[in-house]
Formats: structure tokens, C-alpha cells, sequence
């Protein structure tokens, strides 16, 4: 692969910045020369400048990696990553390993930093000496390119044990989900072994995430959005159907759990949170039991599968928890497991994703 040293070379020596430290920017990147140009250049564009751009990139077809090599020619601040194993769990977790900066950054490759994003995450990591900082950020629609959403997040730093104590304040601003509107200590992620799990395609950022805050004793987070997110174009690494979403999940949503039970008693907001989100994810996964890749064929093979959810005892508990909370829908998918009359879940989504089976 090419590698290019984070600081320049100069009379045959590395160039060392006394002034600021070095971010390593870590773009896992797939199919993606549509949009790959005006990524890379949100990100070199940076009024931080100190900074390595990394692209991991793995197996595509079009001209993505010739755009990053070209790119890493222009520009020595510009690594190129191709590895073989697939996936962007991998491919960030490549990045990390090739990464020189102090600091880690993540961005998808079809994503755009505000202009002084690192400058400000940077800024407020050193003057709040935090081990993690963390801003809000624009959903955009890929197709208009107009804002859908912003989420601003929280203006609030959290030290020690506070972040349990708030971490349901956390999850329900919707700032823990994701990597690349945060900024990273490389040295933690390097000593604690911190990686994103390659087994999973979903629900990987916020493990990732929750490993890291076991680690972290000061939280800062910005509630101004520095990060546009875009929901979600063809081509994206991210945007593939996820054919073992339940057991992912439910790695996923134990591994909040097992981060919301550090506060003794567990809050109730966060065992609200918690419950919820499990009985969302079931009717998720039943859903996906009907994707045309999901490769049932029958009445028979659905409910199957069905049987075999019906044995997760947690989900039945945080329905009965949250009854009062559910949607009706709800309330009838878990009476309907819960008596095993899958027929009567089987019109709520078989309609639904009968125009799938082309795509």
C-alpha cells in the first residue's frame, strides 16, 4: 500500500509540530467515486491542518481506488489502504493500525466535515484535557442533498462514573450511535485493544463506542452540528442488507445494557431506553425474516424462523415492561408470538416487502 508519513520530511528527518498534533482521518471506502472527491476534499480542506488522511479501501469495481491514489499523489498527507478482507468494520479497523496521529477521526466516504470540525474537536479535547469529544450532526438526504435532520446533541461534559449516570442521556440525543462525529485518544484505543468487531454489519459503531467510554474519564460533547450525514447512497459500504441483523442486534443492545447496569440501580430512563429498543429490534428482525435475500421461500420457512425468535425470553419482558408504551402493532407481533399464531404476523410485513424482490 502507499504510505506517507503523517509530517513532512525535511533534510532526512520527520518534521516535528510542537504546535499541534496530529489527527488521523480514517475513510473506509468502497464504490464510491461519485462522492469521493468532495469527501476527501471537506476533509483536506480542514482549517486544521495537521492531519493524515487514511483511506481504507477494499475490492471495488469503479475508479475509487485510482481517485485515492491519485489524491495521495497530490497530496503527502493522503494514505492508501487496500486490504482483502471486506466489510467496514475491517476496514477501519485498518485504519487504526496504520494511523500516526495522536488523534482518531472516522468519516464515511460519502459524508462531509464542517470546514473547522477538527479544529474545534481538537481545541476542546486540550483545553478540557477529555479523552473523548463529541459533536452534533446534519442527516441529509442523498438524493436533494437537503437537511432532513439535526441533531445537536448536548452541550455537557461528563467526568468518571458520570457517564453512566447519563449515558441514556447520551443514546436518547442520538450521539453514541455512530463513529465519525467524535474524536479519538489513539493511545487508548491502541492500549485497551479497542477494535470494531468484523463479525458484525450493524450496531458496530456504538460497541465500538461503549468499549471506548469504559475507558474514558472525561466526555465532552458540542451540541453544534460539524457532520453531515447522508441517508444513505447506492454504492455506500453501509448500505448492504444485513442477513444476521437479529443476533447482531442483540449483541448490540446487551453490550448497552450491560454499559446502563455500571449505575446501580439502573436508571430508569436508561432501562426505558433499553426496552424499547429491544422490542423495536424484534420487530426488525421479523421484518427482515421477509427481504427477498433473507432466501425464504415459503410460509413455512418464516415461520420457522419465527420460532426460533420466540425464544428469546428478554423480549418478552421488555414488552410486558413497556406495554403501556407500545404501538398496536406491537402490542399484537408480541401477543402473536407469545401464542404462536404466526399467521397473524405474517400480513404486517409480507406486503411490505413484496416490491423487494427485484432489487
Amino acid at each position: 500500500f502507499h504510505y506517507y508519513l503523517c509530517r513532512q520530511l525535511k533534510g532526512g528527518g520527520m518534521e516535528i509540530s510542537m504546535e499541534k498534533e496530529c489527527v488521523s482521518v480514517i475513510v473506509p471506502v468502497y464504490n464510491a467515486e461519485d462522492f469521493l472527491m468532495d469527501t476527501s476534499k471537506a476533509i483536506l480542506d480542514q482549517t486544521y491542518e495537521n492531519l493524515e488522511l487514511i483511506f481504507v479501501e477494499n475490492g471495488s469495481t469503479d475508479r475509487t481506488l485510482e481517485i485515492c491514489e491519485n489524491l495521495a499523489e497530490a497530496d503527502h498527507r493522503v494514505k492508501v489502504l487496500h486490504i482483502d478482507r471486506t466489510g467496514v468494520s475491517a476496514a477501519r479497523n485498518a485504519g487504526i493500525e496504520a494511523a500516526q496521529g495522536k488523534y482518531i477521526a472516522f468519516s464515511d466516504s460519502d459524508d462531509f466535515m464542517k470546514t473547522n470540525m477538527i479544529q474545534t474537536m481538537v481545541s476542546a479535547m486540550e483545553e478540557r484535557k477529555a479523552d473523548l469529544v463529541i459533536c452534533g450532526f446534519r442527516h441529509m438526504d442523498s438524493v436533494s442533498g437537503n437537511e432532513i435532520e439535526t441533531i445537536y446533541g448536548l452541550q455537557h461534559e461528563f467526568f468518571n462514573n458520570e457517564k453512566y449516570l447519563h449515558l441514556d442521556m447520551m443514546l436518547r440525543a442520538q450521539i453514541l450511535h455512530a463513529v465519525w462525529n467524535k474524536l479519538f485518544q489513539r493511545e487508548k484505543i491502541m492500549k485497551y485493544k479497542i477494535r470494531f468487531r468484523e463479525s458484525m454489519q450493524i450496531g458496530e459503531d456504538l460497541t465500538f463506542n461503549l468499549d471506548y467510554l469504559d475507558t474514558a474519564d472525561t466526555v465532552f460533547c458540542i451540541s453544534k452540528p460539524l457532520y453531515d450525514h447522508y441517508l444513505k447512497r447506492s454504492g455506500s459500504i453501509t448500505n448492504t442488507f444485513r442477513p444476521n441483523y437479529y443476533k447482531q442486534q442483540k449483541f448490540m443492545l446487551d453490550r448497552m445494557f450491560e454499559s446502563l447496569s455500571k449505575v446501580d440501580p439502573i436508571q430508569e430512563d436508561g432501562k426505558e431506553y433499553y426496552e424499547l429498543a429491544y422490542v423495536d429490534m424484534m420487530s426488525a428482525a421479523i421484518s427482515y425474516l421477509f427481504y427477498p435475500q433473507a432466501g425464504l421461500k415459503n410460509k413455512k420457512a418464516v415461520y420457522d424462523e419465527m420460532k426460533e425468535l420466540r425464544k428469546d425470553r428478554e423480549y418478552f419482558r421488555c414488552a410486558k415492561s413497556q406495554w403501556d408504551q407500545l404501538s398496536l402493532k406491537e402490542k399484537i407481533i408480541a401477543q402473536s408470538l407469545k401464542n404462536k399464531c404466526y399467521g397473524l404476523i405474517y400480513p404486517f410485513y409480507c406486503w411490505k416487502h413484496r416490491e423487494k424482490k427485484t432489487e
